[in-house]
């Protein structure tokens, strides 16, 4: 938040907001004890999603292209090029960036669609 020039009263107040929070899970058979929440996003909050926003667009910087080549979606990325192999170099780009900050790209979710246009047809 501070990168974006958010100012510092908001800043504490989100901190506020995330500070010692605790959560409970329900399963089908049993409601567990509080468990401490570390990481993540309250679900929920109108305010998670401009979170959201501001922790991806710092996280991507340097390495996301202009729409419509490079287009963030929640916590999908589009990438679009014009080879097999340069989406490939740019996919992995973007793993080793996003692991490096902390994150991890799930390969099994990674889906590709490779299409052949020829103009005039």
């Amino acid at each position: 938040m501070r990168e974006k020039g958010v100012p510092e009263k908001y800043v504490r107040i989100v901190q506020d907001m995330y500070g010692g929070a605790r959560t409970k899970v329900q399963s089908s058979v049993v409601l567990t004890r509080w468990i401490n929440v570390q990481a993540g996003l309250h679900e929920g909050l109108s305010i998670s999603p401009c979170l959201f926003d501001l922790v991806m667009d710092v996280m991507s910087r340097g390495i996301k292209d202009q729409a419509p080549w490079c287009m963030l979606f929640a916590d999908d990325i589009f990438i679009c090029c014009t080879s097999r192999e340069e989406v490939k170099q740019k996919t992995e780009c973007w793993r080793r960036a996003l692991e490096d900050r902390g994150l991890k790209v799930c390969r099994s979710k990674t889906e590709y669609l490779c299409l052949n246009y020829k103009s005039g047809m």
